[in-house]
């Protein structure tokens, strides 16, 4: 289940500045218990939003990818809800760490990215000849790479080529060049195992306590969700996710799924990596190869691969195929 908690834009207006970070506004919600910022342009207006996280310190984990990524021009994608669109703040995995307030119509949202990174979008005609009359083709150029991109499924590329050589008959070519796959990916649009697997947001994972064991914290935790169930993670050593659960009715079905969890954890063999909606996410399987744990979303399988025991082995020069 996907807990999307984004307040009306005005919630966030007028909201005192972080105390470490002037560039953000932020505060608690006493209605949704939960805990907000907001990244502000120069003149101190509202330009992006976040949703709700259960902790300051989650909170603050979410300012810090907005950091990481507001100047990254590729992270930036036009989305539409309930007939009006906006502006969507992806991290490096694709998952929306913050959206803007909402824009009339799709040319406004992507002016608005536009407007971020300084960029002018000029007019360019080309005149391409018909045989009974000219047909005339308008081609928008951008100084920089446009909002709108093309995703295709196993890293395909698509390339568009315009033929201008000469102003008699202009042909459109396009070609689909697909990389070469690492291995055979298996596509997640149905589950992997009898029964939907149900997840929270991926923010939602974050900033919880770590379990003890007799050498100090590890990197596992334990919480409840904001739908009653528990759920744990695996966090990296900086913090961010590793892997993270699905939800369970109770604590002890939970703690019995993360010891499985931790004998599998190590084993290049218990891992995948599969195609996801919108990228790759690694999935941990148990003996009866049923789905245990996974990741968040990557951009590429290779992304997603170098995180498992057996990408990392091969980065270093060890094949283990």
């Amino acid at each position: 289940m996907k807990f999307d908690d984004y307040l009306p834009c005005q919630a966030y207006t007028n909201q005192p500045k972080h105390t470490k970070n002037t560039q953000f506004s932020a505060f608690f919600d006493a209605a949704s218990s939960r805990y907000f910022f907001a990244l502000l342009d120069k003149n101190g207006n509202v330009a992006f939003k976040s949703e709700g996280y259960p902790q300051e310190k989650s909170r603050d984990n979410g300012i810090e990818s907005v950091l990481k990524n507001k100047d990254t021009r590729d992270r930036y994608a036009v989305k539409s809800e309930n007939s009006e669109f906006f502006v969507s703040l992806r991290a490096g995995n694709r998952q929306e760490i913050a959206r803007s307030c909402g824009f009339a119509t799709e040319s406004a949202a992507n002016d608005f990215i536009g407007q971020m990174f300084g960029e002018v979008a000029s007019k360019v005609e080309t005149k391409v000849a018909a045989k009974p009359a000219a047909a005339k083709v308008e081609t928008i150029v951008a100084t920089k790479p446009a909002v709108e991109k093309i995703e295709t499924k196993i890293a395909a590329k698509v390339e568009t080529k315009v033929a201008t050589a000469k102003p008699t008959v202009g042909k459109v070519e396009t070609k689909i060049v697909v990389e070469p796959a690492l291995k055979v990916v298996e596509k997640t649009t149905a589950p992997a195992v009898k029964g939907e697997k149900i997840y929270l947001a991926p923010e939602l994972y974050l900033g919880y306590p770590t379990l003890m064991d007799e050498y100090g914290p590890t990197g596992y935790a334990l919480f409840t969700g904001p739908d009653a169930k528990h759920y744990f993670t695996v966090y990296n050593p900086d913090g961010s996710i590793y892997l993270r659960s699905e939800g369970f009715p109770t604590t002890k079905q939970c703690e019995e799924v993360l010891d499985v969890v931790k004998t599998n954890i190590v084993n290049p063999e218990k891992y995948l990596v599969k195609e996801a909606t919108t990228g790759f996410e690694v999935v941990l399987v148990d003996e009866k190869e049923t789905e245990i744990a996974r990741s968040t979303e990557f951009d590429s399988f290779t992304a997603a691969f170098v995180t498992t025991p057996k990408g990392r082995t091969k980065t270093e020069g060890v094949n283990l195929y």
